[in-house]
């Protein structure tokens, strides 16, 4: 059960790491810099196959210990606090997942209102031409 404590830690850090990366994107991102989304994207993915990796290697843990071991009531408190600790971590990453996905929404809308007044504008400009295009012929015949 000592092994399954040591991977549980071992997946915690890694959670730790990517709510670090998190934080780290979610500055830059308020900051409105979006150059780094998909080196932080690939990053995320990483750790999560990380993550993954070692939820298999403690699932395949458990299945080996036999039925009926004694475990101290202190690894008992140690797994607990371990768990707890995932626990929190997770919450503040979906807390983190959430405002990142609302800032590039945000940024997104922005970028299409943009584009739509730049039609518009492309549009009237475009309708100027043509009526002082035609305005110039009429004058010309006349």
């Amino acid at each position: 059960m000592e092994q399954v404590l040591k991977l549980i830690k071992e997946r915690n850090s890694y959670l730790k790491k990517f709510y670090t990366i998190n934080k780290a994107e979610l500055f830059r991102l308020t900051e409105g810099d979006f150059t780094r989304l998909e080196f932080f994207y690939k990053n995320r993915d990483n750790l999560l196959d990380m993550v993954s990796h070692i939820e298999t290697s403690i699932n395949g843990r458990l299945r080996e210990i036999p039925a009926g071991t004694h475990i101290t009531p202190e690894l008992k408190n140690d797994v607990q606090m371990e768990l707890n600790l995932k626990d929190e971590i997770i919450s503040e990453i979906l807390r983190q997942d959430i405002e990142i996905l609302s800032i590039i929404e945000q940024a997104k809308n922005q970028i299409i209102k943009e584009l739509q007044d730049l039609s518009k504008k492309k549009n009237a400009v475009g309708s100027y031409h043509s009526e002082g295009i035609t305005r110039k012929r009429q004058v010309d015949k006349g």
